[in-house]
């Protein structure tokens, strides 16, 4: 698989009234650093089919530094 780096989708009109965007990510290798995440008022659910996990992150209040690994991460904006 090649790596896609984040990449947004808007939703379709039946559920644009309650997501705001689908998002992507795949890295096949690890990057040296970090990156850092910005709190946006946002609640997102996050998939990561590869390792079967699912996180929801949200209303954060200040910013993440997370560090850069390999992975595919699909997820919904809300």
């Amino acid at each position: 698989m090649p790596d896609v780096p984040y990449t947004e989708l808007a939703p379709p009109p039946d559920l644009a009234a309650f997501v705001d965007r689908f998002w992507a990510r795949r890295a096949s290798s690890s990057s040296p650093g970090v990156h850092r995440v910005l709190p946006d008022g946002c609640v997102d659910l996050m998939l990561e089919p590869l390792e079967g996990k699912a996180h929801v992150v949200g209303t954060m209040t200040r910013a993440l530094v997370v560090p850069a690994r390999a992975g595919y991460v699909v997820a919904a904006r809300f």
